[in-house]
């Protein structure tokens, strides 16, 4: 909730061809993402530590990174 159904429906694609949850496939953005941030995940319920690993698995290149940013700007990136 709370996503604009644009960026929901770019993150479901991703999730559906990745074969992963949504919550893998922010957590693979992040990773991904050209400016290196840090993923910081909740570390208090070991099932978000064991589930946060399917984020390895995905594979998000250049242009999946860009959807996503676009998606979640409403508009094209320069």
């Amino acid at each position: 909730d709370g996503l604009s159904p644009e960026l929901a429906k770019v993150l479901r694609t991703l999730a559906d061809r990745e074969s992963v949850d949504l919550a893998s496939i922010c957590l693979a953005f992040v990773l991904a993402h050209p400016s290196r941030p840090v993923a910081l995940i909740g570390s208090i319920d070991p099932y978000h530590i064991a589930a946060s690993a399917a984020a390895l698995r995905v594979n998000l290149d250049r242009t999946d990174v860009y959807r996503i940013i676009e998606a979640s700007l409403g508009e094209p990136l320069p």
